[in-house]
């Protein structure tokens, strides 16, 4: 079990009494004080030592105790009263997960995506909280997307038959990447040129950011202990597209698409998984900028594109044509045949935009959820470092100078990441690259600050409830130990092990005159099958799965890129909730509407089924099951102070929020 390895990994041993001479009553006072302070299941035996909780029943001074604690300002007294419960500790205190996220963003907004996904696509809002009509609606068409082959591994995309005006099976829009368009402005050799930046915006400069979706056929809107939810999720086709978006700075949408990047060049072409029902290799994709480009990573592949905003939103024109290198296709939903590169993909709806593939790789690693992050070496190195790191640029690209390196994140905690080699123009025209051709190095994992392993790791700035919750690990079956008296105990969720969420903002952690670190978020979520099944009391069978928590994670700038700071565990909230509809922290909060002409404002689903929050050792908080943050970028008006934070709500709908950069360095310094 090396992945749960931790530095509060202690052995319990079994206290005798048999000499004690201490009366017997005090000793029962004693116990039953210790037992009662224990937040555990009932009839549970209690083995691991833990300070005692305090409850505060008067709710508003608890709401200005955690506040304070949190460094925020305590909310209004016109929030909805909860308990909240902290640890009484000279030097640690326990914070909600809840309370210990972004609980009063400066802005909150739930797109819609009028053009990408239009109105026959949507479940109405007045009959957003029926299950049973979501159910119904996974029928809605008159043809699958994929044609199902018996006896084979993959099926083949419909070109002849599939029409999109005739699928009217909701598609559920969530887990957003975002990017910011500020740095272009500044002429880096590592970002969009002049040109390029006219052609992606149209000339508008009220285009700040560049957005991705999921958009998918299936949802967790009812919670992952939904009966119904393989149907809910899989019924068909498990099936999901990318919606590509311009906005502004307020975040509202200017012009939007949608796009399959399955059915196109790929590293199995127009081909469909077929497990229980057809599935893709292709989803949850994040965006980047880097090399005057725009990429994409989706599960273990990576593409480079080219967006253009078009000047009309009608038929297709003749600046289609612009670019003689294009394949523009030809047929309604473009071409089963033609996949050569540069490929324009077809517009499934929405015609502002024109996507581009021009590159493409289709093999980055095991797994998924990869971010890129650069160094910032030419800030925050030496001469010899930066002097090695344009050499290589020159070297790899054929091009002029540049200063920044790029990496793939392959794990957040502990870190590990690969340098990205990104292929020059004559090795990216020699279609198709190689399955197995390298464009990274080998995975290099940050080394420990000192020689314990186990403390090389910093301690989370604060606690959360999951420390209350060991877990009670019985040795090997090949241990002597066997009758398990000497259980491990270790955390409820591993120090080690996370998964990737967004990364990397730059932020300077000490002062604002200090250097600059690189800020992500990880996260990790209960399983169905996981370590806290083995808790020797089984404390934890029945406990809730699919889970999720995050945390923020500070590494150094420069290779190794060590962590130097994590903080505990916080959920984000729902849309429109008492959490993060108000504002808070010297901010004047407000929900902003999603897209510009007043077609849609928010997304139908916004805000609804909140009944469905994240439960956690017999506590509710008021936080969806399931918060995946999937984007993380500096504030394009204001990026030395904001930040914007990207999230999916139980893979049911997308949120964005708009933060003080100060609270982020306050969560990672909490306690400091």
């Amino acid at each position: 079990m090396a992945m749960i390895k931790s530095r509060r990994s202690r052995v319990i041993k079994p206290i005798s009494i048999a000499k004690c001479s201490i009366p017997f009553s005090i000793i029962a006072s004693i116990c039953f004080i210790f037992i009662s302070s224990r937040r555990i299941n009932n009839n549970t035996p209690t083995t691991s030592m833990s300070i005692p909780l305090l409850r505060y029943d008067d709710d508003e001074t608890a709401k200005q105790i955690s506040a304070t604690a949190a460094g925020i300002d305590p909310p209004s007294s016109t929030e909805p009263s909860q308990n909240i419960i902290i640890r009484s500790s000279i030097s640690r205190q326990q914070l909600r997960f809840d309370d210990a996220g972004f609980p009063h963003p400066l802005v909150t907004i739930s797109h819609s995506l009028p053009n990408a996904v239009p109105s026959h696509r949507t479940i109405p809002r007045h009959l957003a909280e029926y299950r049973l009509y979501h159910l119904s609606q996974r029928k809605n068409t008159s043809h699958t997307s994929v044609i199902r082959t018996k006896g084979k591994r993959f099926g083949s995309y419909d070109w002849n038959h599939h029409d999109y005006e005739k699928d009217h099976r909701p598609l559920y829009v969530f887990n957003p990447s975002i990017v910011h368009l500020n740095e272009t402005f500044h002429g880096k050799e590592d970002y969009l040129t002049e040109s390029q930046l006219a052609a992606l915006t149209g000339g508008d400069d009220t285009v700040k950011y560049i957005a991705v979706f999921r958009a998918s056929l299936g949802c967790n809107c009812f919670g992952t202990d939904d009966p119904n939810r393989l149907q809910m999720m899989n019924f068909q086709e498990n099936l999901s597209y990318l919606a590509v978006a311009l906005l502004n700075r307020d975040l509202q949408v200017v012009e939007d698409v949608l796009i399959d990047v399955n059915a196109g060049p790929g590293r199995q072409g127009d081909t469909y998984y077929q497990s229980r029902v057809p599935g893709q290799s292709r989803e949850d994709c994040r965006i980047f900028l880097a090399r005057q480009s725009v990429y994409v990573t989706c599960n273990d592949q990576i593409h480079r594109l080219s967006i253009q905003r078009r000047r009309t939103n009608s038929s297709r024109s003749r600046e289609d044509n612009e670019d003689d290198d294009v394949v523009v296709n030809t047929t309604k939903y473009g071409t089963r045949d033609d996949h050569r590169i540069p490929y324009v993909y077809p517009n499934i709806y929405g015609r502002g935009l024109r996507i581009t593939l021009r590159g493409y790789h289709g093999h980055l690693g095991k797994g998924k959820n990869f971010n890129v992050f650069k160094s910032l070496s030419s800030k925050n190195s030496n001469a010899r470092v930066l002097a090695t790191a344009t050499e290589t640029a020159t070297t790899l690209l054929g091009r002029s100078p540049v200063l920044s390196t790029y990496y793939l994140q392959v794990y957040p905690i502990r870190h590990q990441y690969q340098q990205l080699r990104f292929p020059n123009e004559e090795e990216e025209s020699a279609f198709p690259l190689h399955y197995d051709d390298p464009i990274m190095d080998a995975i290099h994992t940050a080394p420990p600050s000192n020689n314990d392993e186990s403390s090389s790791l910093p301690t989370p700035s604060f606690d959360t409830p999951d420390v209350n919750n060991t877990v009670l690990l019985c040795p090997k079956k090949d241990d002597p130990d066997n009758n398990c008296s000497h259980p491990n105990e270790v955390p409820f969720f591993p120090s080690e092990g996370d998964h990737g969420g967004a990364c990397c903002i730059t932020l300077q952690l000490e002062s604002e005159e200090g250097p600059s670190v690189l800020v992500g978020i990880a996260h990790q979520k209960t399983h169905r099958k996981s370590f806290q099944m083995e808790d020797k009391y089984r404390r934890y069978n029945n406990a809730a799965k699919q889970r999720f928590v995050s945390r923020l994670v500070a590494y150094r700038s420069i290779p190794p890129f060590d962590i130097v700071r994590i903080s505990g565990w916080f959920c984000l909230g729902f849309f429109g909730s008492s959490h993060n509809s108000t504002g808070g922290n010297n901010g004047n909060g407000k929900i902003v509407e999603g897209s510009l002409g007043g077609q849609q404002h928010h997304n139908t689903l916004a805000g609804l089924n909140t009944r469905y929050k994240l439960d956690l050792y017999n506590d509710t908080f008021d936080c969806p099951i399931i918060h995946y943050v999937s984007g993380f970028t500096d504030h394009a008006d204001d990026p030395e102070k904001k930040a914007v934070i990207a999230y999916g709500v139980n893979d049911c709908y997308s949120n964005m929020i708009v933060v003080w950069k100060d609270d982020i360095r306050k969560r990672l310094l909490f306690g400091k």
